[in-house]
């Protein structure tokens, strides 16, 4: 089978011969030999006839048919030239982020510069490179291959779009959405009509002025969602608001393009072929809404609950991206707006739209995508640019982007929004990245049609749908100095843009309590308040034991907020919200989150009262999902939360594949945490009671082993034990590693004295307890204390709990630290969840609540939490139901103001 390349190459040179034998012999084409440029490049003719460029080449120029021992050149054939370019294209580009990276440059202005340095401007101005590895031909293959990639992007971002989101948010949003998209629009229009009749300049950028100061108003939702998700900001309330409100501005666009194009075909003098292409159009949107996407969800339906899509529904789906982008071809569009299309009708995540996601996603970002990058840096000249031009630009584009700023800064003051909040909003808004690219390397090609000059500025809304295009009297909008000073433009924007977020916004911050909130320092008798993250049904089990053993009373009940983590697949926006809300939003959600949650709700209702459970669905990025999970803990002012271990065992005892992604969630969480955190491993596939066991037979008992060995985070693990040795069910095992020499120095004993302080407290308030065992083991060294715990295996212990860090000094723990696999769970931990440990326990690891200082300076976010809205769970003691208050009225506007408990 032949190499897609191969197809791409013949296409390309078939359609350069076609032209060829056009132009030389229609009647209104020059003679060939009345050309008077004609340039030869690895057999490839250049004619050029004033301004159009002709090019030309030997067909069947696809594969080399020698080598280059015979004396032949590999870069004269289509397919060897194309690998070399893309080859040294992708070295060039990762070179480029690599040195970048250090500076916190987003991956667009690496690209983008790695394009620059193979074009004109550098490497392109030695002939060697310009006629070896971009001759015209080249070019034109590579941009093929460009577009080509550019569709799969726009159907890849309509698959993650979901426009229904839009339902779901409320006035802030909205109201910002329109102030952003219409006030740097009106200025920035204005503005270069001034510039254009008081400022003189040379035509080509007079007339070009309006259009690039119009795209100055563009707010994209893949480039804000883009962004967003490389600064790792996509769950914050800015992060939310931003999104929510970029789709806003596309949903503007996308009317203000159907408008321009009615206003264009009636000043037409083809009216005819003007309705044709308008009805064929709608035709083809609506047979995608009513027939393409029912098939769609057919698929779905015929697809078991958590099975893969078949793989002939997706190369069906591959299949249709092509056709659509072939039919709108046809009908007078750019071969974009068909796949774009296609995309939004796609139902996003699990399982088709997660599916597509995961197939096209690497491919797009790491290899078609940058091709489009590297073509629109061969473009860029910067030896074009003069400065008078520079300086007219860039004042266009610095006005733009301060009104940007104040588009956001104006509405807050109605919208409530905290002025450090609009600020960061601004700035957000204010980010480019494909889609600008997209629409400057369409007005350079010259791939539309001018409109008439009252609506000129209505082509900056051509990225939302890639309007109907009609393919006679092509005009120039960009030449090729604007084209640069436009690409330009956005590298330094984004350039700008990225550092100042990440030095201006943490959203880490907020997450940061003014008081500790530990179990030990919680009233023994007043409510203790769990937030369990759950990560599929294996650990429910044993999460519902712990809570049972956790003695929750009348005088001490459990407030307990249940919060399912579904990874975020094939979809932008991430949810965070009541279970039942979450499940209207998103109806994809599993059968098996809705078993989670009923587990859960049975448990409160054998509770009689005692247990009160608010479960919260977050559909989340892992190595975001820590902002969901500490944002619920501080609103709802949780005391401890209990988080899955990231590995699973089977029953035989081996480990399930980790989950990686769970694994970096736990560690951000123990980092930025606003209460105590206990990690829970979990072993009750191979051997342990369960609470209904117990229930079912009162002679049982629930063994439980704490270790202590001193230190903050042991006491932490005492005082939940302590608590759990109140049930009438539950043994408690309290071992004391004791050194066998004891460093006398000032802070051991300072050490020393604490620790005893906390097990004569511990065993004062347990007095009269006789389901409490204490006893002390005396340890020389790490050795010895490796065969005490490995000694633990055998006294029939259902969970044991330690703290993860101990005293840095001790010497119990010398030559451990060294062999620790997971330091998410401590030397200890580790060694406890070990599975050369051969154990049938579950463990829970607990790390203290510490405070931390709270930055200050630059963070501007610190300054504002005051003002944010929250949503909290408080019991009504009348009725013993619980309440949702919200305080400002805000809460429930947008999802990003959002959905605490």
């Amino acid at each position: 089978m032949h190499h897609p390349i191969f197809f791409l190459s013949l296409l390309s040179h078939n359609i350069v011969i076609f032209l060829f034998f056009f132009s030389h012999f229609s009647p209104s084409t020059p003679a060939m030999d009345e050309g008077p440029a004609v340039k030869i490049f690895n057999a490839t003719e250049i004619h050029i006839f004033g301004d159009n460029l002709f090019v030309c080449q030997i067909p069947n120029k696809v594969f080399s048919t020698s080598s280059i021992w015979f004396g032949d050149n590999p870069l004269t054939y289509s397919a060897p030239l194309i690998m070399f370019q893309v080859s040294i294209a992708s070295i060039t580009l990762r070179t480029t982020a690599f040195l970048l990276k250090p500076l916190g440059q987003p991956t667009i202005v690496s690209h983008i510069i790695g394009g620059i340095i193979l074009g004109p401007s550098i490497l392109g101005r030695s002939e060697i490179v310009k006629k070896n590895l971009f001759p015209p031909t080249g070019i034109m293959v590579l941009d093929t291959v460009g577009w080509f990639g550019l569709m799969f992007f726009m159907f890849l971002a309509g698959v993650k779009m979901d426009p229904s989101m839009i339902r779901h948010t409320g006035r802030k949003a909205m109201t910002l959405g329109l102030s952003v998209f219409f006030l740097p629009l009106v200025v920035a229009i204005s503005m270069a009509f001034i510039l254009g009749r008081y400022v003189p300049m040379e035509t080509g950028l007079k007339n070009s002025l309006p259009y690039v100061a119009a795209s100055q108003s563009i707010t994209a939702f893949p480039v804000i969602s883009g962004l967003l998700a490389e600064l790792k900001i996509l769950n914050t309330d800015i992060g939310r608001l931003a999104m929510y409100s970029s789709l806003y501005g596309d949903l503007i666009g996308i009317c203000a393009t159907a408008v321009s194009f009615v206003i264009q075909k009636q000043h037409g003098d083809q009216v005819l072929p003007a309705i044709w292409e308008t009805l064929t159009s709608i035709t083809m949107v609506v047979f995608i809404i009513f027939i393409v996407r029912p098939a769609m969800l057919w698929v779905i339906k015929q697809t078991p609950e958590g099975k893969s899509v078949q793989e002939l529904h997706i190369f069906a789906i591959f299949v249709a991206v092509l056709v659509a982008g072939l039919v709108s071809e046809i009908i007078g569009q750019h071969m974009v707006l068909g796949p774009l299309v296609l995309g939004l009708a796609v139902p996003d995540g699990p399982p088709l739209g997660a599916a597509l996601v995961e197939r096209l996603d690497t491919v797009m970002s790491e290899f078609l995508l940058p091709i489009f990058f590297v073509v629109s840096g061969l473009k860029t000249n910067l030896s074009s640019v003069q400065p008078k031009a520079s300086w007219v630009l860039a004042l266009v584009v610095i006005s733009s982007s301060l009104v940007k700023i104040a588009a956001v800064m104006l509405p807050s003051l109605f919208c409530k929004i905290p002025k450090q909040h609009a600020l960061i909003l601004g700035i957000i808004f204010n980010a480019k990245g494909i889609i600008e690219i997209t629409i400057y390397n369409l007005w350079k090609d010259g791939k539309v049609k001018l409109p008439p000059p009252p609506f000129s500025f209505l082509f900056s809304f051509i990225f939302h749908l890639l309007r109907p295009l009609s393919y006679a009297n092509y005009q120039q909008i960009l030449n090729e100095q604007v084209f640069t000073l436009a690409i330009i433009s956005v590298v330094i924007v984004m350039g700008i843009v990225t550092p100042l977020l990440k030095t201006l916004y943490d959203p880490s911050q907020k997450y940061r309590p003014t008081n500790r909130r530990t179990i030990q320092q919680n009233n023994c008798d007043g409510e203790l308040r769990i937030l369990v993250c759950v990560n599929g049904q294996d650990s429910v089990p044993t999460i519902i034991n712990l809570l049972e053993f956790s003695h929750a009373t009348q005088q001490s009940p459990i407030s307990l907020l249940v919060l399912n983590l579904v990874e975020l697949v094939g979809r932008a926006c991430p949810i965070l919200e009541p279970h039942e809300e979450a499940h209207a939003i998103q109806s994809h959600i599993s059968s098996k989150s809705d078993q989670i949650v009923n587990a859960f709700k049975q448990y409160e209702l054998h509770s009689q009262g005692n247990v009160m459970v608010h479960p919260f669905t977050v559909i989340s990025h892992f190595f975001t999902m820590d902002e969901d999970v500490c944002r619920v803990a501080f609103d709802n002012e949780v005391i401890i939360m209990i988080l899955p271990f990231h590995k699973r065992w089977t029953v035989a005892g081996s480990v399930w594949t980790p989950n990686t992604g769970l694994k970096t969630m736990n560690r951000k969480v123990l980092d930025k945490a606003p209460c105590s955190v206990g990690i829970l491993v979990d072993r009750r596939i191979l051997g342990g009671l369960t609470a209904a066991e117990l229930l079912l037979d009162p002679v049982l008992s629930y063994r439980v082993a704490i270790l202590f060995m001193g230190g903050s985070d042991d006491g932490e693990a005492l005082a939940y034990s302590a608590r759990m040795a109140r049930c009438r069910t539950v043994i408690l095992t309290v071992i004391n590693f004791l050194p066998a020499k004891r460093n006398n120095n000032h802070d051991n004993i300072n050490e020393a004295d604490k620790n005893k302080s906390v097990l004569e407290d511990f065993m004062l308030n347990s007095a009269g307890n006789d389901r409490i065992e204490y006893r002390e083991e005396v340890v020389r060294d790490g050795e010895e204390l490796v065969t005490v715990i490995r000694g633990m295996v055998h006294h029939g212990y259902d969970l044991v709990i330690v703290g993860r860090h101990q005293h840095k000094d001790s010497t119990l723990l010398s030559g451990l630290k060294e062999w620790s696999e997971c330091p998410e769970l401590g030397v200890i931990g580790d060694m406890l969840a070990s599975q050369d440990l051969e154990a049938t326990f579950s463990v829970l690891v607990i790390q203290q609540h510490r405070l931390r200082v709270v930055k200050r300076g630059f963070k501007l976010i610190n300054r504002s939490m005051a003002n944010r809205p929250t949503t909290t769970v408080q019991k009504d003691n009348n009725n013993n139901n619980n309440v949702v208050q919200t305080d400002n009225n805000v809460a429930q506007d947008v999802q990003p103001e959002l959905n605490q408990v």
